[in-house]
């Protein structure tokens, strides 16, 4: 009887042990699954779909009513030549409690960006009204572009504007 109530318990710790490792193993295929599924179009997410700028070809768009676009031409302060094939970000500036302090806020999927052309060429559009600063982001880091005098850039973006910011510098090789 013994022998029968010790094999009972031993199959039941077992049975938990295997339910436990059942339920991380559902777990974790759950949040691999959430990390792969990408929404097609979330609702209320700004999308930023402008047409390739080229040199010779520079078209703007008309942002959604109530947006703003903007524009620019990014060169590297190493080698004084334009940057291809960079991506440009608007970074919303979020302010701290603390006064005058902020966090720049970029969303890699939903926040306004552009890969730039061949010559350098960026083109943001749907921007919202905010205040703004535009960063280069790489697989290496985020630099902040800074103007013609080497001070970083900060925009100030409000309803219906379509910007030419210029030659935007950055310290990138």
């Amino acid at each position: 009887m013994k022998k029968k109530l010790l094999q009972g318990l031993f199959v039941k710790k077992a049975n938990l042990n295997q339910l436990k490792r059942i339920t991380v193993a559902f777990i974790l295929l759950c949040v691999l699954i959430s990390c792969t599924v990408k929404q097609s179009n979330p609702p209320n997410q700004v999308t930023n779909t402008p047409t390739k700028i080229y040199e010779t070809q520079f078209t703007l768009q008309t942002p959604s009513p109530g947006k703003s676009s903007l524009y620019g031409t990014v060169i590297s302060n190493t080698n004084k030549a334009p940057l291809s094939g960079v991506l440009i970000y608007a970074a919303l500036k979020v302010p701290m409690s603390s006064g005058k302090d902020y966090i720049l806020n970029i969303q890699r999927d939903s926040s306004p960006h552009y890969e730039t052309n061949a010559e350098g060429y960026f083109y943001l559009t749907n921007i919202e009204s905010g205040e703004y600063q535009l960063m280069l982001y790489s697989p290496f880091g985020a630099m902040i572009l800074l103007s013609e005098d080497g001070k970083e850039l900060h925009l100030e973006i409000s309803a219906n504007q379509n910007l030419d910011l210029g030659k935007l510098y950055v310290n990138w090789p």
